[in-house]
């Protein structure tokens, strides 16, 4: 999400434990304030993110609902599901824990979203203190805190063995797919798989891999992704012309664009700005 303000608590640290035999990695604990809205968001194939919105308000998205966001909303989103924030100018403040988790299948439900989560809260103040305090084994009380807040999710989702059957095994190589996401939000008009390969450390082979493994698509597949994300934010969130749009996404005529743009979403821009503004004007949001 496009965040105004973020306290990075883990930074380059990762915490890793199990749970009933399913390995965990806590790889991002963040404290985010919003005013903007968000671009639509996809985690990695064996990602999560958990979310607790501490105050403000605003509206979550994604491809079958509306959920309204305030303080005590709590929601986690897993590997392929699309999402989007909408803050229409108001504040909004949450912690976010980013997980990969390690073992066979994908853990359903894919998308959760509950309110009056007051466990989740203390968690993460507890989380938040000991990573400020920094007292005597600090890091094992984060753990338990994590710990805590992954086994009532578990719960509350009715899990009946939170041993089997949890998510896809993750690659070794944890800070990969945060890497990803950020060169395809930010760079994707000059990404190449080559130039991807080098901000992974990875040869190009190696890359290729990574991206099926975890995306469960090809640098090519990922990158139109990647344009037809951020043209359709355009679309929902500017007045800007297609022809304009579709120079901004790397296309060089807007009929190219066009048809790549109803290929992916099953409508026409035109259609698809149409429908954003039908929807946002509505007393649904």
């Amino acid at each position: 999400m496009a965040e105004d303000n973020t306290v990075h608590y883990l930074k380059d640290s990762v915490l890793a434990f199990s749970i009933g035999g399913v390995g965990i990695k806590v790889i991002a604990f963040d404290k985010n304030t919003y005013t903007g809205n968000s671009y639509d968001r996809i985690n990695a194939s064996g990602c999560y993110e958990l979310h607790y919105v501490t105050g403000g308000r605003g509206t979550l998205v994604t491809d079958d609902r509306y959920c309204e966001l305030k303080r005590g909303v709590f929601y986690a989103a897993g590997g392929g599901k699309i999402y989007r924030q909408i803050n229409g100018g108001r504040q909004l403040t949450d912690y976010t824990l980013v997980l990969r988790v390690q073992t066979a299948t994908e853990l359903k439900p894919e998308f959760f979203i509950c309110e009056d989560f007051e466990r989740a809260e203390i968690c993460f103040k507890n989380a938040e203190r000991e990573c400020l305090e920094k007292r005597h084994s600090y890091g094992e009380a984060m753990e338990n805190s994590f710990r805590e807040l992954i086994i009532l999710l578990y719960r509350m989702n009715n899990a009946r063995d939170a041993g089997r059957g949890g998510l896809r095994i993750a690659a070794n190589e944890d800070k990969y797919c945060l890497l990803t996401d950020a060169e395809f939000i930010t760079n994707f008009k000059e990404l190449s798989l080559e130039r991807l390969s080098d901000v992974l450390g990875l040869s190009v082979r190696q890359c290729q891999r990574f991206l099926m493994e975890n995306y469960k698509m090809s640098f090519t597949e990922k990158l139109l992704q990647a344009r037809m994300l951020k043209a359709a934010d355009y679309l929902a969130f500017t007045a800007v012309d297609i022809q304009h749009i579709s120079e901004e996404v790397g296309y060089g005529g807007s009929s190219y664009f066009t048809r790549n743009f109803r290929r992916y979403f099953g409508m026409t821009p035109r259609e698809y700005r149409k429908k954003c503004r039908d929807i946002y004007n509505s007393d649904k949001i």
